[in-house]
């Protein structure tokens, strides 16, 4: 895959995430019907616009604080990761990261269809929370971050704003996804033989 498309895409991304954000700072919010801003803005920040919706919200955020400190964090860590997938197509290690995950085909199909049911639950649950039904528990929540599936956790958080304000969650779901890139660091470092 050529690393151009890869690049306008990112470019694309975190331009626009930081033009939402300086519109919705310059919006009239007693007006006007339609998506909110906020929205959008967590769509384009979980998609690759991380950097510029960060930027935006320290450049034009400072005055009026409109975005609580949590969204930074979640900001920064939507940097971290798609600074690891943006260096998977560019970048001098490129060729490393490709031959390195091509050796774990089977991990990454199982990582990605975990953390779209991840992601999907979260949703799930945020609806039924919100129509007052029957809710999952947060213990099958957090297991599903703990089996591989924290990047969807922490996509079903920031964008359905669920669970964000239990420490268990907030702190807990990054907590988990740095201990599982350790553990894979580890034992990329260290192989265990049987």
């Amino acid at each position: 895959m050529s690393a151009k498309p890869v690049l306008i895409y990112f470019v694309i991304m975190n331009s626009l995430a930081f033009a939402i954000f300086w519109g919705d700072i310059n919006r009239d919010h007693r007006v006007g019907k339609g998506v909110e801003p906020q929205i959008l803005l967590k769509l384009v920040t979980i998609f690759g616009g991380a950097l510029g919706s960060l930027v935006a919200q320290m450049v034009f955020d400072l005055a009026c604080h409109k975005w609580p400190l949590v969204n930074r964090f979640y900001s920064l860590l939507w940097v971290v990761i798609q600074t690891v997938v943006l260096s998977t197509f560019v970048g001098p290690y490129r060729f490393f990261l490709q031959a390195y995950f091509s050796q774990y085909r089977l991990w990454l199909i199982y990582l990605a269809l975990l953390n779209s049911m991840t992601f999907l639950v979260y949703g799930m649950d945020k609806f039924k929370a919100v129509s007052r039904k029957w809710r999952i528990r947060e213990s099958y929540l957090l297991v599903l971050a703990i089996a591989g599936g924290a990047i969807g956790a922490l996509m079903g958080m920031d964008l359905f704003h669920h669970k964000v304000n239990k420490p268990k969650f907030y702190l807990g779901v990054p907590a988990i996804l740095a201990l599982q890139v350790l553990i894979c660091y580890y034992l990329k470092e260290n192989p265990m033989t049987f």
